[in-house]
């Protein structure tokens, strides 16, 4: 704890006394440094509005109390004032997702010293924050007369999209083709991968979905998607193929060994027609389909598709 001006904290926490009012003092400093101001900063870096939530305004903000532990640990996290349960809950992820502070010590002790902190416009703070935000909530992104592909996805989903656009006709529209991107899972995904979907349903208007492909148990990443006529009804589907290396034990000539060993799973979505708004929507298809377990690679797949169509029996 070199970053900390008072000392080793203990190896163990000890039982501590009942809980004295918040104190109003400053914040401890973080073990890799900052004072509140940081503390803040890290809060609302942390904080991600779900899909679907209203912005939170300006001149919002909610209020956490936490306990600083006696080894620098945020417990008893609890809001004091809140806006709504879904920005409440992702203010409260954020503090459980804070750093080591430095320990507070009094008398020569270690102490459990609670702390009261305001956070404004939580997750909106900057202009790109702000953004994300309204996109996510309005699953509608406006694009701008003449603005190119990449320009257009970056300005409206600022902090998810990075690189690797890539437009395909999986629904025929008059008004485009769709576009795709892929990034790591977010807070409701985590060691996954959500994919990006924005589908052009009016002009310059495009209706915007999340696919998560949800983790194999480490972290999981997309190796291909592709479209095929997965659920037999005549109309193509989006697959989505899951790569994931996962740690295995060996057993070879006796001797046990630990190692990896990539795992692939084929996710499946359907055209599932459009919403009260007029916006396309797309929903997993979680029919269970071993004949396409463990297979890596996108051509595979559709081999195995094409097998079990011919294997289905013909109506009359």
């Amino acid at each position: 704890m070199s970053n900390c001006s008072q000392g080793q904290a203990p190896a163990e926490a000890p039982a501590g006394p009942a809980l004295p009012a918040p104190t109003t003092s400053p914040l401890p400093e973080l073990l890799e440094g900052g004072g509140e101001q940081a503390v803040r900063a890290a809060v609302q870096q942390g904080i991600v509005i779900p899909w679907g939530t209203p912005v939170p305004a300006p001149t919002s903000r909610v209020v956490v109390r936490f306990v600083v532990g006696t080894l620098g640990e945020v417990d008893k996290e609890e809001i004091v004032q809140g806006l709504n349960p879904t920005v409440d809950a992702a203010v409260l992820a954020s503090v459980r997702a804070l750093p080591l502070f430095c320990p507070v010590q009094r008398a020569g002790k270690y102490q459990r010293v609670p702390y009261v902190l305001a956070i404004e416009a939580p997750g909106v703070v900057t202009p790109a924050q702000r953004r994300e935000a309204e996109t996510r909530w309005r699953q509608t992104a406006r694009r701008l007369p003449g603005e190119a592909d990449s320009t257009f996805v970056r300005r409206v989903l600022p902090l998810s999209y990075t690189d690797n656009l890539l437009a395909y006709a999986w629904r025929p529209s008059a008004f485009g083709k769709q576009l795709f991107f892929s990034q790591r899972g977010g807070e409701n995904n985590q060691g996954g991968t959500d994919l990006y979907l924005l589908d052009p349903y009016q002009p310059d208007t495009y209706a915007v979905q999340i696919l998560p492909i949800e983790t194999m148990g480490d972290l999981t990443d997309l190796a291909a998607f592709f479209f095929a006529d997965a659920t037999g009804d005549g109309r193509p589907d989006l697959l989505a193929l899951a790569e994931c290396s996962l740690r295995e034990t060996f057993v070879i000539e006796g001797e046990r060994m630990t190692g990896r060993a990539n795992q692939y799973e084929t996710h499946v979505w359907q055209d599932a027609g459009v919403d009260k708004a007029g916006r396309p929507r797309y929903r997993e298809d979680l029919t269970p389909r071993p004949y396409l377990d463990g297979l890596p690679k996108a051509a595979e797949v559709r081999r195995a598709l094409a097998r079990h169509a011919r294997s289905r029996p013909r109506a009359k």
